[in-house]
């Protein structure tokens, strides 16, 4: 916390305060307002965010890392470096969601062709039993037809013998 420590000088002298401070490799939070120097040092937010990599927050508020990005473009190019480099981290965003809906929508389509052979599958299984309770009931039909049978045969053959048995007397 270096807020208030009354830093005097010009941007420059910013600069290699930045500098020295990025010496240090576990620095991730950094308090610097109300030092002078930061009203002679035009875009020190910008400045700071890129020149110590570590920080993960700034006097008042987090540096997340599309930040990062940001500054490190304007660094490099300028307002259109910085434009760019938004473009691209919109980009990426779209890229991403439809990336994340691709694959919901394959994840979707996959239980939905599971769920539909599990339905298949089970309609199958259901005609499997109904067609062998139907072979079941032709096949007690048939059985119910042989007694009959049975008693026919049984009783031509009682006339035969009856016929018989009045042919010896």
């Amino acid at each position: 916390n270096l807020n208030g420590n009354k830093f005097d000088g010009s941007k420059e002298d910013g600069i290699k305060l930045l500098s020295l401070l990025s010496q240090l490799p576990n620095l991730k939070t950094l308090y610097l307002k109300g030092n002078k120097f930061l009203n002679n040092m035009d875009f020190y937010r910008k400045y700071t965010i890129s020149i110590i990599r570590t920080l993960t927050f700034l006097d008042d508020r987090p540096v997340f890392e599309n930040e990062r990005r940001l500054n490190d473009a304007w660094i490099r190019g300028g307002r259109e470096a910085e434009q760019e480099e938004k473009r691209k981290i919109e980009q990426e965003k779209i890229d991403k969601r439809n990336e994340t809906r691709r694959i919901r929508r394959e994840r979707y389509e996959a239980r939905r062709a599971a769920m539909m052979a599990r339905i298949e599958r089970e309609q199958k299984e259901a005609e499997s039993r109904d067609n062998l309770e139907d072979d079941d009931i032709s096949e007690e039909n048939k059985t119910m037809e042989q007694p009959q049978d049975i008693i026919s045969e049984i009783s031509e053959e009682s006339k035969i013998q009856d016929l018989r048995q009045n042919e010896q007397h």
